[in-house]
């Protein structure tokens, strides 16, 4: 939303709260990936989020961002899960 004279800029969330940052389905799976900082701590919310998506079938990969070892590290996770 454009910020005017009669509306400010806001940020909206969208999504469920503590929902994994990328989100899609490999061989009819839901694999949930959260990607964070070299030092980044999942909120409670996340770490609710990752077990009940786990207690229901679902993968949750959690990927720390220094750039070559997070993208390796999610390609080694994502074909993990479609070999399942």
């Amino acid at each position: 939303m454009p910020e005017t004279a009669h509306h400010v800029r806001r940020f909206f969330r969208a999504g469920a709260v503590g929902a994994p940052d990328i989100v899609c389905v490999i061989n009819g799976q839901f694999v949930g990936i959260e990607v964070k900082a070299p030092k980044g701590k999942q909120s409670d919310h996340q770490k609710e989020f990752q077990r009940k998506l786990e207690a229901a079938g679902g993968r949750y990969i959690l990927a720390y961002f220094e750039v070559k070892k997070a993208f390796d590290d999610a390609i080694a996770e994502i074909e993990q899960a479609a070999q399942a």
